[in-house]
């Protein structure tokens, strides 16, 4: 048996082309907390074309599947521990309970980075492994000082994340300070630590990557860092603490490949100080406050392959300085005042792979000055570039990514890249572009990324697609589509993203087009006829983990979680154990963002999520509707006894004993009318009572002087009730606003003609008084900032919708170009009885204590994985492949 389970601890598993183990590479890129984990986890996906999991995953999977039967594992070899050990974590199936069985197991690897449940108790147990541990990551766990303080016998330790870990402080550190072997810590917000607690790295010599992103308190603590030669990779991004002087005691760290001090207050005379470290590969200055004056220095460094100096402000004088940084693979120079003058003194660097403009002051006689450089990666974005100015790009043939939304470019100019064959990922997201600038592209069939969100593209122009079969992303969000141009997308079979949005003519006939794409991964049908019944079309999609039918009408949240665990039941069986699917059950349908965790999401108009972060899993997205099934765990002398044709299931709890959940027997209302239906009937007719209630606009005078601002990404929105939309950019670093577009000023003239025929709502009259979900009251605002596009002042639709607990911006979505619908949630609009949203029944999955002598119905057939399967030691390594 060890001869079969020894390996080395970075080498990845290949059993079965199935590709598992710990990869021994920390990300040290991820920049937010919910793009992922810390470290580097095991995928558990199968790789294309690979049916079945190895011999070993089945033992494993059982093994997860009994875990409540297990006591201790520590006489099995340390890297199946390590492999049992990992699927719990990555299946959302370990607990404080089972972890006990890994005591003293000398596992090398406890990556348990947000995992939810970790605290000071665990502690012990992963202190247990003592010097075999070689990595631990507690990222946003509820462990405090104390319980740092278990690792001190850890003495082998090379890597340590504690990312969001709000109960570490300064005191805690202390701990770290006998681990001389770390070469890897990482701290990302850590808001309790500071200067002071830096101490304690002095001590650390070996280390070789340090991560203090986001923390506040560490001004003056970098002086710590002198003595540690080794230090190779430093990130202080978003330290809005750190100043110049922070730079100069870091000076004689001239070992430092990696420096990120983005969006810091530094400014050129802190990077005067970096002139020393000539060993510097990659330099990260976004948004700090430096001029073209600190180009001097970085010239100086002339090993600098990676430059980022996105929104710096910076204008072109002084840009000459970059003719000297002949190891350019990278530069960055996004959000700058730059001209075509600056492109000029780029001519040079014969080793440029990847140039960001975006949103820079270029045209196309600076495009001209890239025509012999070996680009990889151009990104053009928000520009005056026009078609004139892609000739100078036809020659170079390296080019995989090309950006070229919001650009001028027209469908004539698109036919100077019909040469481009290497491109693998285009940006053709502007008006401009129509089907006929499709047709100049059918040359560049290794296209995997197409992107013509906002391009005129109508079903004629999907002719075209039929070249690009390597497509694994599409987006045509042009509204021009109907089901006919989908069945020119259906042939598409590696697509697994595509993004149909704002085709409003789309129906359910679409979803079955596509239901032959089984590698989709995310579908975006938003703003489209799509109904119930298409949803059906989806179950062959068993990849599927995003789902988007925003502003789709008239869905049943019973229909669509139907279809939600008939996706994800297998993955989930797999992923999360059946805790999943209660979990599922329970959240309704959402999306999540941890590895091996992604559910179907569905959103459903108006927006059912928040929009912000929680912490744990599968809670990044919450329904605001109540769930329909609840979960009820009884003793042994349940009072609930099932019928003999009632369906069952086996679950564990939470304390992983296992129990026999019988699913609930729900029956239709004798109208065959579905029950929302029923709730909202006898509702409005409850209204058409003489009964004297305040308007809806008599209940939103609550929001009189109120302001509510939602961001998303760059922009942010900010609607200030009954005066003005606006759409609008503020540079963090100084508060500034440097871009703003008013979407309308409240317009009572015709908010007044829009509303007169709604004020006596009757029963399917109108369409939004089906479903309380999805009736809102509206208010219009016109006369905006002129639209580049169409010449018109921009409009909105401002659709207030009932919904606890604050009044808040839940959504913005673009209808047509520059008219957009803003969806707020408004609390006090829940006091009219048309806006309330019915209670569901709640359904109760009742759940007895299994008894132990419960055996499962076997299939006629058994399968390999219900096979009892027995540990034989001694067993002949050579004989290994030809058993599996």
């Amino acid at each position: 048996m060890g001869g079969i389970c020894s390996r080395k601890r970075d080498q990845q598993v290949l059993e079965g082309r199935v590709r598992r183990g710990v990869s021994g590479n920390y990300s040290k890129s991820s920049s937010s907390k919910w793009l992922g984990t810390t470290f580097a986890r095991p995928n558990a996906d199968l790789q294309p074309g690979c049916s079945f999991p190895s011999l070993l995953e089945l033992c494993i999977y059982r093994i997860r599947e009994d875990i409540s039967r297990y006591k201790s594992f520590s006489m099995l070899p340390r890297d199946l521990s390590q492999q049992i050990f990992n699927e719990l974590v990555i299946s959302h199936s370990l607990t404080a309970a089972c972890l006990e069985a890994f005591r003293d197991c000398a596992l090398q690897d406890v990556l348990l980075g947000e995992y939810p449940g970790v605290m000071d108790s665990w502690m012990d147990v992963i202190s247990s492994q003592g010097s075999s541990l070689l990595s631990v990551d507690l990222s946003d766990s509820d462990v405090t000082d104390a319980g740092l303080g278990l690792l001190k016998d850890c003495s082998n330790l090379q890597a340590i994340a504690l990312n969001y870990c709000n109960n570490i402080s300064d005191h805690g550190l202390k701990h770290l300070s006998g681990l001389t072997n770390i070469t890897s810590l990482s701290l990302k917000k850590s808001c309790s630590v500071t200067a002071e607690g830096m101490r304690a790295f002095s001590t650390l010599l070996n280390l070789e990557n340090l991560d203090m992103e986001r923390c506040s308190g560490i001004h003056g603590g970098l002086v710590h860092l002198k003595g540690l030669k080794k230090l190779e990779s430093l990130n202080i991004r978003c330290c809005k603490c750190i100043t110049d002087m922070d730079m100069k005691a870091i000076s004689g760290l001239t070992n430092l490949k990696e420096l990120q001090i983005s969006n810091t207050n530094v400014t050129d005379v802190g990077v005067s100080y970096l002139r020393g470290l000539q060993k510097l590969i990659m330099l990260n200055l976004e948004g700090c406050n430096i001029t073209t004056a600190c180009l001097d220095s970085i010239s100086a460094l002339a090993t600098i392959a990676y430059l980022n100096l996105n929104r710096c402000h910076l204008p072109d004088d002084g840009c000459d300085k970059f003719s000297g940084l002949k190891n350019l693979k990278v530069l960055s120079l996004a959000f700058n005042d730059v001209t075509d003058a600056c492109l000029v003194h780029l001519k040079g660097l014969k080793k440029l792979e990847s140039l960001n403009l975006d949103s820079c002051r270029i045209g196309d006689e600076g495009i001209a000055n890239l025509a012999g450089l070996p680009l990889k990666s151009l990104e053009l974005s928000d520009t005056i570039v026009g078609s004139s100015g892609l000739r100078h790009l036809s020659g170079i043939t390296h080019l995989e990514n090309l950006n070229l939304s919001f650009t001028l470019v027209t469908d004539g100019g698109l036919r100077k890249l019909s040469g481009l064959t290497s491109l693998r990922s285009l940006n053709l997201d502007a008006r401009q572009i129509t089907d006929a600038g499709l047709t100049a592209l059918t040359s560049l069939t290794g296209l995997t990324r197409l992107d013509l969100f906002g391009a005129r593209i109508t079903d004629s122009g999907t002719n075209c697609l039929k070249y690009f079969k390597n497509l694994k992303s599409l987006e045509i969000c042009g509204g021009g589509l109907t089901d006919a141009g989908v069945k020119n997308i259906k042939d598409l079979v590696h697509l697994t993203v595509l993004n149909l949005s704002q085709n409003t003519n789309l129906t359910d006939k679409t979803l079955e087009l596509i239901s032959g794409l089984t590698e989709l991964v995310s579908l975006n049908v938003s703003n489209s006829l799509i109904t119930n019944e298409g949803l059906h079309y989806l179950k062959p999609l068993k990849n599927l983990r995003a789902l988007s039918l925003e502003s789709c009408k008239g869905f049943e949240l019973d229909v669509i979680l139907d279809v939600a665990v008939d996706l994800t039941s297998r993955f989930l069986t797999r992923c999360y154990g059946t805790a999943g699917i209660l979990a599922l059950v329970n959240t309704v349908v959402h999306s999540a963002t941890y590895p091996c965790r992604s559910l179907v999401g569905a959103t459903v108009s108006p927006d059912l999520t928040t929009g912000h972060h929680q912490r744990g899993p599968l809670k990044d997205l919450r329904s605001s509707r109540e769930p329909k099934y609840q979960i009820e765990f009884h003793s042994e002398e349940s009072p609930f006894h099932p019928d003999d044709d009632q369906e069952s299931m086996v679950m564990p709890n939470k304390n992983g004993e296992n129990y026999l959940c019988f699913l609930p027997k729900v029956v239709k209302a004798k109208s065959e009318m579905p029950l929302t239906q029923l709730n909202v009937s006898s509702l409005i007719v409850e209204t058409e009572k003489r009964v004297k209630l305040k308007t809806p606009d008599e209940l939103l005078e609550a929001l009189k002087g109120l302001c509510v601002v939602r961001q998303e990404g760059w922009w942010s929105y900010e609607l200030c009730y009954q005066k003005k939309l606006r759409q609008f950019h503020v540079e963090d670093e100084k508060e500034k606003v440097v871009q703003e577009f008013i979407l309308g000023v409240y317009d009572e003239e015709a908010t007044a003609a829009f509303n007169q025929n709604l004020s006596d709502i009757s029963t399917l009259k109108d369409p939004r008084s089906k479903d309380a979900s999805q009736r809102y009251h509206a208010h219009q605002y016109t006369n905006g900032t002129i639209c580049d596009l169409t010449n018109e002042p921009r409009e909105t639709e401002v659709r207030f919708v009932c919904s606890e607990p604050r009044a808040m911006i839940s959504s913005i979505t673009e209808l047509s170009t520059c008219k957009y619908a803003l969806t707020v949630h408004s609390p006090t609009l829940c006091k009219h009885p048309l806006f309330q949203e019915e209670r569901p029944v709640l359904h109760t999955i009742n759940c007895n204590l299994r008894p132990k002598d419960y055996k499962e119905a076997k299939p006629d057939k058994v399968e390999a994985d219900d096979k009892q399967i027995f540990m034989v030691p001694d067993i002949d390594s050579s004989n290994h492949d030809s058993d599996e």
